[in-house]
């Protein structure tokens, strides 16, 4: 069956940001395994919490551009009144000098002209929106921005990547390898791309639910309402089946299978629930 309008805009959103910034979440997901493994004999909690939130990203472009995905989504699904369409009306203007008939084409010339470089004079036109629309919700902005990074240090907080350093050089120390080897062994390993895209792809759903959340919310939407892709690939997990299509007030959890979350994504969730899901919320 055919994905719907809303899904396929989700998805290219999520495609094409990870392809766009990969190249940076790769330096900062490389830079906080680099100076875990160059103090990986002497790891504490603190030391941890302190090399992540030293790494730099930049988290402002995402923002903005899953604030407009989030005013798409809305207009797309019509769950807005009169009132809250007239705060969107950048984004219509938007829809009406593009089509997102092709969303992956759509998104990456969204993204293109955000940028505001090297514009012709239709894209300077929908730039002027895009500012418009920034403009008037740079305080949600702003909270995007700080959602998103929290995010990201919680998630990477969270990681069992430490953990897992260290246990591999206790075992390199039992094998009696130099640290110089144990240290060559965990760079491989580690800094594996395919594992670096793996975790861009989740994080950047979760920054963009979380992101979509923020941005609900100061439109004055009260409910969210969890939706799963409802294809064969959806996880069967107690959590996923029972918070399927569950509707409730909007700064509250989700509950299924003892676990709890806000959102998509949520790092309260374990990997099995989170890693390269694929669900959405919908609001009003």
């Amino acid at each position: 069956m055919a994905k719907n309008k809303v899904d396929q805009i989700n998805d290219a959103f999520i495609e094409i940001l990870a392809k766009q910034n990969a190249k940076g979440y790769e330096q900062y997901i490389r830079s906080i395994n680099q100076e875990l493994i160059k103090n990986v004999e002497s790891l504490t909690p603190e030391k941890v919490k302190k090399i992540i939130s030293n790494a730099k990203i930049d988290v402002d472009d995402i923002a903005l551009l899953f604030i407009i995905q989030n005013a798409i989504l809305m207009i797309v699904g019509k769950r807005v009144n009169k009132k809250q369409r007239r705060s969107l009306l950048p984004i219509v203007g938007l829809l009406g000098l593009y089509s997102i008939k092709n969303p992956k084409r759509f998104v990456r010339k969204i993204s293109h002209i955000s940028k505001g470089r090297g514009l012709n004079e239709r894209e300077q036109q929908a730039f002027n929106l895009i500012n418009e629309f920034k403009l008037s919700n740079a305080k949600v902005l702003k909270d995007a921005r700080k959602v998103a990074r929290r995010q990201l240090d919680t998630s990477r907080l969270k990681s069992k990547t430490s953990k897992r350093m260290i246990q591999d050089l206790n075992k390199g120390i039992e094998e009696k390898k130099s640290i110089k080897q144990i240290k060559n062994g965990l760079i491989k390993k580690y800094n594996k791309l395919s594992n670096i895209e793996r975790a861009l792809d989740t994080e950047l759903h979760a920054q963009s639910e979380y992101v979509r959340l923020e941005h609900s919310k100061a439109i004055g939407f009260t409910h969210k309402t969890w939706k799963t892709q409802g294809d064969k690939r959806v996880r069967d997990t107690h959590f996923h089946d029972g918070v399927a299509n569950k509707r409730v007030p909007i700064d509250s959890e989700f509950r299924a299978g003892g676990l709890r979350a806000s959102q998509p994504g949520d790092t309260k969730l374990p990997p099995s629930d989170r890693i390269r899901c694929r669900c959405y919320l919908i609001y009003d």
